[in-house]
């Protein structure tokens, strides 16, 4: 499913983003973190903690949720609760392919 920009309403947001570039443009925030295909089809949905958006984004792609992926956005929260309940609102909204492997 294409993303629907009326989800970037929810809070700040970054740009799409080539997935490889994500290092040098982003801090250590909280939030949501999307991968998605060229023509921004969601393929993983997960968010992130006090760890930051830099390590998780780095987890993920180790383990290959980043599959078919070639941008990434993020989604600032204020606290990881809301980080996590926005997490399974869009998982459940998108039903990515790669939060099903």
């Amino acid at each position: 499913m294409k993303w629907d920009n009326e989800d970037d309403k929810r809070g700040s947001h970054s740009e799409w983003n080539p997935i490889d570039m994500y290092r040098r443009l982003w801090g250590e925030q909280l939030g949501v973190y999307i991968f998605a295909d060229k023509d921004h089809d969601v393929k993983y949905i997960s968010y992130t903690g006090v760890d930051g958006m830099r390590d998780a984004i780095d987890d993920a792609k180790s383990l290959g949720k980043d599959r078919d992926a070639a941008l990434v956005k993020a989604l600032y929260t204020e606290s990881f609760d809301d980080a996590e309940s926005l997490a399974a609102e869009l998982i459940a909204k998108y039903d990515p392919p790669n939060n099903r492997t």
